[in-house]
């Protein structure tokens, strides 16, 4: 499995989306719609690329963590970015 476009989208998109609804006492809603978010684009792009359901899963979540961290550099990014 190769690092590709897909992902590479899936992470600037989750900065933007953590950059916007970025705030402390938002992380851990961050956290939990990134998961899902993730998984679900994951699954997607899975069921688009190949039907083997060990790939889907594994995309699933490896899109997942993507997207959390990427939401939280974005959340991250606005707050330094705001104290300055």
């Amino acid at each position: 499995m190769n690092f590709g476009l897909e992902e590479i989208l899936i992470f600037v998109i989750g900065i933007l989306y953590g950059y916007i609804n970025s705030g402390s006492q938002k992380r851990e809603n961050l956290l939990n719609k990134g998961l899902m978010f993730g998984f679900i684009l994951g699954v997607i792009l899975g069921i688009l690329q190949s039907l083997s359901l060990y790939y889907i899963i594994t995309l699933g979540i490896i899109v997942s963590i993507v997207l959390v961290i990427s939401t939280f550099i974005g959340s991250l990014l606005r707050e330094k970015l705001k104290n300055k």
